[in-house]
């Protein structure tokens, strides 16, 4: 659910992007503020340096989830999407994107750095759209899991798993793969059942068995038989 591995954060703090550093402003914002929207008239980039926000699109009273964005994330203002706090505070890096493209020239290094964070942004964008065009609700919830517990800032490992926090509600969690409530409820359910997950909390669930995981998010050609 993010769109780059790329900690923007620890980036920025070092000694020779201090140049860029500077440019930067801090923003906070209380839980559950709707920081953007697609009538933002800030042309701005963003980089989050405490909290999670969700990257949206709504239509209709409708809402799908594209991203769940933690520490060391960057995202911009006009992309056309609602981005919100979640459930706890959020403290933003801020700056306009004319500031930033007129100093990148000055810094090559950074520039690569922001060349690798796009491509990434543009090649999980059209994971997305592959993902609601051609796969399960099953399979599009595997692999949400699977994509909070590659995500180091919102998880942490145990000895024989990884407990992974949403953020998310039910209906948070049917918007980001696109299905109803009661299908990801009876998903997760069925999850259980096959030992895929247990859950320990709101938005929070341990993953005991990730292969198993890939499987079920069609990741792997070939897969055991369930007994």
């Amino acid at each position: 659910m993010r769109f780059s591995e790329i900690d923007l954060l620890a980036e920025l703090e070092r000694p020779e992007h201090a140049v860029l550093r500077e440019l930067f402003h801090a923003r906070s914002l209380p839980a559950g503020a709707l920081l953007y929207s697609p009538d933002s008239h800030e042309n701005l980039v963003f980089v989050i340096r405490s909290g999670v926000v969700r990257v949206f699109l709504s239509c209709e009273r409708k809402e799908f989830t594209l991203a769940i964005l933690g520490p060391g994330d960057i995202y911009a203002t006009h992309s056309g999407t609602y981005v919100e706090a979640m459930d706890q505070p959020v403290e933003l890096l801020v700056t306009p994107v004319n500031e930033v493209s007129r100093r990148l020239v000055d810094v090559p290094e950074f520039t690569k750095t922001m060349v690798r964070v796009l491509g990434q942004m543009l090649s999980n964008s059209f994971e997305t759209i592959r993902s609601l065009a051609f796969q399960s609700s099953s399979e599009r919830l595997a692999q949400l899991l699977l994509a909070q517990s590659r995500a180091e800032r919102l998880s942490h490992g145990e000895a024989n798993g990884v407990e992974i926090r949403l953020g998310l509600t039910m209906q948070q969690v049917a918007d980001a793969v696109g299905a109803s409530r009661q299908t990801v409820s009876t998903l997760i359910t069925e999850f259980a059942r096959k030992g895929l997950l247990e859950k320990r909390g709101r938005g929070v669930f341990f993953l005991p068995d990730l292969d198993g995981l890939r499987c079920a998010a069609g990741l792997v050609e070939f897969c055991p038989t369930e007994k």
